[in-house]
């Protein structure tokens, strides 16, 4: 059996696991990593193959539960902060492909949902360019139309301040 060997700075615990390579030559280092599990508040030691693990789970999850609404609540019931994901998706290309999957099939399901009344569609249509890359390039596109018909129509919106009252001038009523 392996020793894992712990670091002395708590801030950096990376632990190593000495194995044998495949080739069966010298010694392949095996690190872990780790993130603080917010129920426990305590650091958890992670590898490679467990998030690539937590990357199936959420493409499964994301594909086979017709309540996944949001990747808040994939997350949340393990104990697993946005900015812990985030730092995942930058490092691991698994996790990032997974990410990508799992919000599309979400805006998928919130869609069609809006779209058949199931749920509210002024909601939706806010929160549709964060799960919907077309959406959201949809919306884009649309508001730089708008942007570029204004300023061809010649139409200028002038703001002004309200003057502020004068006691000698009476309220218009």
């Amino acid at each position: 059996m392996a020793k894992i060997k712990s670091s002395k700075d708590s801030t950096a615990l990376k632990p190593t696991v000495k194995t044998k390579n495949p080739e069966g030559k010298g010694v392949k280092p095996f690190t872990f990593e780790s993130f603080t599990d917010v129920f426990t508040l305590k650091e958890v030691a992670y590898s490679e193959a467990f998030i690539d693990q937590m990357a199936q789970d959420l493409a499964n999850w994301a594909a086979n539960d017709e309540t996944a609404l949001s990747l808040t609540q994939f997350f949340s019931k393990r104990g697993i902060c946005r900015a812990t994901l985030y730092r995942w998706i930058e490092k691991y290309p698994y996790m990032k492909q997974a990410h990508k999957f799992a919000l599309e099939v979400i805006g998928a399901r919130r869609d069609v949902g809006c779209l058949t009344k199931k749920y509210d569609g002024g909601y939706g249509k806010e929160t549709l360019p964060l799960y919907s890359e077309d959406y959201k390039a949809w919306v884009l596109e649309k508001a730089k139309l708008k942007d570029e018909t204004m300023a061809q129509s010649g139409v200028t919106f002038i703001y002004a301040k309200r003057f502020p009252s004068i006691d000698s001038v009476p309220e218009a009523e």
